[in-house]
């Protein structure tokens, strides 16, 4: 079985295997979501704006010399990109806090 997928002809496996892409445009992410103090979170993904399990994707911004109130990030992975200064991350590892 083949579908039409934009001009390009795919097989039922390939169509099964693909899911659908997710764009947040630029100036659309959202603040409606868990605010901690000390930060101000926008997100671009999320499960309740795309429907992702275990992903949540946005921007957070602390002010210089400010610190965001101790908070977790439940069962998602965490990646953190640093766009400017020196932040220190603070977080457990074998039952001990490590900065």
């Amino acid at each position: 079985m083949t579908e039409d997928t934009g001009g390009v002809e795919a097989d039922r496996a390939t169509i099964d295997w693909h899911r659908p892409l997710h764009h947040t445009p630029a100036g659309t992410l959202s603040g409606g979501t868990a605010q901690s103090g000390g930060m101000q979170r926008r997100e671009a993904i999320s499960g309740a704006r795309c429907g992702s399990e275990q992903l949540w994707m946005g921007e957070a911004v602390v002010a210089g010399g400010a610190r965001s109130s101790d908070h977790h990030h439940g069962h998602s992975e965490t990646g953190i990109y640093v766009v400017a200064g020196s932040p220190v991350f603070v977080f457990l590892e074998d039952g001990v806090e490590r900065r």
